[in-house]
């Protein structure tokens, strides 16, 4: 992909050259969905018309309106106004039919039309406007995963409603006379942490246009969404073109998903790759709303990651949202880079990804991404009161506690909305954009410790202030999870943490052991045997160890080539999980 160099920003965001600061290419992400539209507008042959009512003949405005020609291909499409008028230019002689579709009703489609070179042909689209229902559709546990949605009822007609929006987010990227401000962001961020290394943001308004240009569907099947380029890694993310191509509907199965927590009132079509193979992918889930049928958000990650790279951090989300205009737009996007170095990357022009002779390092993180703040027609009227900014209050409910307690900021995950909770755990957010966000909770123990923060979904109103409480999990219940099969009795907890030298370098492959003494009848906390725990760290020098003695001064002790090291004494309560930072000095091994 290469970015539009009318609106490109923050180049190095979405740029296909190695970084030499991060060390990986950031590949450039269309997320203006395109779609093949057809010839533009010409004096020749068209179609026009009117889509009303069946009942009554009432105009229909914002009516999504589209040439089909033999095959069945949609070839040009347009809106309906507000009389319900609408013209399809064909971009040739020929039989064509047209079709009328809004999103929640059943799509009404017309009979052939015979247009000669030059001609003009008049059409009344009557429309029965049929409700889909998708909250009578009962997903199944076992649901089978089709390739062709034709072939599952469940999912064909998922598939119908998802096809809509993504054909009609397609058509408006082609739309003239409107405007948006948008902001776009690009973080570099340390592995499983939220410190930003790197943090670049910048506003524009711009007539609406797509921003990047995409990589053929075709392209993307063959060599798949991940690619070595020279040193490092690129990255391709799924646009409308991609999902709607046959090339990727023939290599992907789609089941029905039912809602999890994050998504209450939705439903999910499922999509993942339907055949085991080598080329990296992508799996993800399209969320509707069960009662209008409208789709809410792509979630979706690579498959198939290089060794050294986990699958958790890479992936993205696209948030699709209509405008009371009748079209369709991405409002939000968000993508999760893993920036790494490939120290033998794959040959050839078009290398594919695993080259089982290269190695690959994980350096960081890049996550990049964007939000229209506002459409507005060039015209200068008023902007669309459907992006009318909101508010959100709300309070953070600390159980990890803490004297004094550490700073807690909260975000909206993918923006740059973050701010501090006071000394009560209220904050508040203004002027942001309405839509369905995620609010996390960044504390400082949890981001050492690389434990999962507490985050719910939140769903922002135009004009409107929602609120939002997150409670931040104990120290008991971490080690409850983290711990489920051994047995945190009376008198014992965990131990969680990190290893490193003396120079801050994570130590991996080394045994940590945790050692109490015994204690005799009469001691305090009664008498208890000696016993000790141990575990090796992983690539990252972390290490959690379970069923430790609860005490004040326990020791730990390092194994690291065959000579053990003793490291700082260690600190158990009874019960809870303790975060330690091990530090030793590897000279001492000689």
């Amino acid at each position: 992909m290469r970015p539009n160099r009318r609106n490109r920003l923050l180049a190095p965001a979405w740029s296909a050259r190695p970084s030499r600061t991060c060390g990986a290419t950031l590949a450039a992400i269309s997320l203006a969905l395109l779609l093949v539209l057809g010839a533009r507008a010409l004096p020749g042959q068209v179609v026009r018309g009117t889509v009303v009512h069946a009942g009554d003949s009432t105009p229909l405005p914002q009516t999504v309106v589209w040439l089909l020609d033999s095959a069945g291909v949609e070839v040009v499409g347009t809106w309906s106004d507000s009389s319900g008028r609408f013209a399809l230019h064909a971009p040739r002689a020929g039989v064509y039919r047209v079709r009328a579709q809004r999103i929640g009703f059943r799509s009404t489609l017309s009979s052939p039309v015979a247009l000669d070179a030059g001609a003009i042909r008049e059409l009344t689209l009557e429309v029965n406007e049929l409700p889909v229902q998708l909250d009578a559709v009962q997903v199944q546990r076992s649901s089978q995963c089709v390739v062709r949605p034709s072939e599952g009822e469940v999912a064909a007609t998922l598939w119908e409603e998802v096809r809509k929006a993504l054909s009609a987010t397609a058509l408006t990227a082609h739309t003239r006379g409107m405007g948006a401000e948008i902001e776009r962001f690009q973080r570099e961020l340390l592995p499983g942490s939220d410190n930003a290394l790197r943090d670049q943001r910048q506003r524009f308004t711009a007539a609406w246009e797509q921003p990047f240009v995409s990589v053929s569907p075709d392209t993307l099947a063959k060599y798949g969404f991940i690619r070595s380029v020279k040193d490092s890694l690129a990255y391709f993310a799924p646009d409308a073109e991609t999902l709607l191509a046959p090339s990727f509907l023939e290599k992907h199965c789609l089941r029905a998903r039912s809602a999890d927590r994050h998504h209450r009132g939705m439903i999910g079509l499922a999509f993942e790759p339907a055949q085991n193979g080598l080329t990296p992918d992508i799996a993800g889930v399209l969320w509707l709303d069960l009662k209008t049928a409208e789709l809410r958000t792509l979630e979706y990650a690579y498959t198939r990651m290089p060794s050294g790279v986990p699958e958790s951090a890479a992936g993205g989300e696209l948030e699709f949202q209509q405008l009371p205009s009748g079209k369709w737009i991405v409002r939000r996007w968000v993508i999760h880079m893993p920036n790494v170095v490939v120290t033998r990357p794959g040959h050839g022009s078009h290398p594919v990804w695993p080259d089982p002779d290269a190695q690959v390092k994980l350096r960081s993180v890049t996550e990049s991404g964007g939000v229209v703040l506002r459409t507005f027609p060039l015209t200068g009227a008023a902007s669309d009161s459907a992006l009318m900014p909101g508010a959100l209050t709300g309070m953070v409910i600390d159980s990890l506690g803490g004297d004094p307690r550490p700073p807690i900021e909260v975000a909206l995950i993918g923006t740059a909305y973050r701010t501090a909770i006071d000394s009560a755990g209220r904050f508040t957010f203004v002027g942001v954009p309405p839509g369905q966000y995620d609010l996390t909770v960044v504390h400082p123990w949890l981001s050492r410790a690389r434990f999962a923060a507490p985050h719910r979904r939140v769903r922002i109103h135009p004009g409107s202030v929602d609120s939002a409480v997150v409670t931040i999990p104990s120290a008991a219940s971490i080690a409850e999870e983290q711990c489920a099969r051994i047995l945190l009795s009376r008198g014992y907890g965990a131990v969680t943490g990190v290893l490193r030298t003396s120079d801050g370098t994570a130590l991996s492959l080394a045994r940590v052991t945790i050692a109490w003494p015994s204690r005799e009848q009469g001691e305090p906390g009664g008498p208890r045997p000696s016993g000790h725990r141990s575990t090796i760290t992983g690539a990252d020098g972390r290490f959690t160890i379970c069923g430790v003695a609860a005490d004040s001064a326990l020791e730990s002790r390092v194994l690291i080539r065959g000579h053990q090291l003793v490291a700082q004494p260690v600190v158990v309560e009874s019960g809870a999980m303790s975060f330690v930072e091990l530090s030793v000095d590897v000279r001492d091994d000689r």
